[in-house]
């Protein structure tokens, strides 16, 4: 279940910041016409069955699905060397039918793959990108349990730069669970040695996410000094729950600091858009236990 909330969450905000480009467009409705086609793909690594949109760049953003593209569109695994032809189907994205391919296998890790489409005329578009690796979430502390005040140290291994990871912070509450992207205390870092990133948060510095105060107006106010407005004290189910998505390189250029779809990247070779992977997973503690590191 969490794995089908997660794509689906992903794909709803891949969906709407597609159309939010979109939207920018409007006094020019079509792409770059010295481009053949756009294709835009979040591909889910968790998920057997994804969705690569392409479009002729000739045509309105949210032109009507009966404007087939004139070409075929092939899956490569760059490894293997076996191709696919994908076949196309019409999906709903917010009340607009958009003509999309699908991508029905498996996702390897750190696997280089390749999605092309060729007109009639023989006129190419292509991308290649990378999945990124297994990723290892492990848990450190130097005391024997978790206490409010304890400084935890979330280290997440086999994250080559500049791959990508976003954590989301889950608590209980008032009987309902609450979900929060973690940005007002810790920043996720690379660490000089070893592919990894790491943050240090405590129990109290991880409510501040779900539960925020009003931030002080303070130029340079050190946000780890930040007291949550549901405390530890507060909570009757002490469980907290970490979710996080690790993004492949391509997204560090398609979609920096995961803002606006960066259209010209120069991810799609003769065209634009983006396309990239990503894959999820998700833990759990609570305050109180005796933990060393957890996986």
């Amino acid at each position: 279940m969490f794995k089908t909330r997660i794509l689906f969450l992903l794909l709803t905000l891949f969906a709407a910041a597609l159309f939010m480009s979109c939207e920018e467009k409007t006094i020019n409705p079509f792409e770059d016409e010295k481009s053949i086609y756009s294709i835009y793909g979040a591909l889910s690594m968790d998920s057997r069955v994804n969705y690569i949109r392409v479009r002729k760049t000739d045509t309105p953003l949210l032109a009507d699905s009966t404007l087939k593209i004139d070409g075929t569109v092939t899956f490569t695994d760059n490894e293997t060397g076996i191709s696919t032809v994908l076949r196309d189907t019409v999906v709903n994205f917010s009340g607009n039918y958009t003509q999309n391919f699908i991508l029905d296998q498996e996702l390897k890790t750190d696997r280089s793959y390749e999605i092309r489409v060729e007109r009639s005329d023989g006129a190419v578009a292509r991308s290649s990108f990378k999945t990124p690796q297994l990723t290892n979430l492990e848990l450190e502390l130097n005391f024997p349990e978790v206490g409010c005040e304890t400084p935890i140290t979330f280290r997440y291994k086999n994250v080559r730069e500049p791959e990508l990871i976003q954590m989301d912070v889950g608590v209980n509450h008032d009987g309902e669970l609450k979900w929060a992207p973690m940005r007002i205390v810790g920043q996720l870092r690379y660490n000089s040695v070893g592919d990894e990133m790491t943050v240090s948060m405590s129990p109290r510095n991880l409510l501040v996410e779900v539960f925020p105060p009003i931030l002080p107006d303070v130029p340079n106010f050190n946000n780890y000094l930040l007291f949550p407005t549901v405390s530890c004290a507060s909570l009757v189910n002490k469980e907290i729950r970490i979710r996080y998505r690790h993004f492949g390189a391509e997204w560090d250029k398609g979609k920096p600091r995961m803002g606006q779809i960066n259209t010209e990247s120069g991810i799609i070779e003769n065209g634009l858009g983006f396309i990239g992977a990503f894959r999820a997973g998700e833990l759990s503690f609570s305050i109180g236990d005796e933990l060393n590191s957890s996986e």
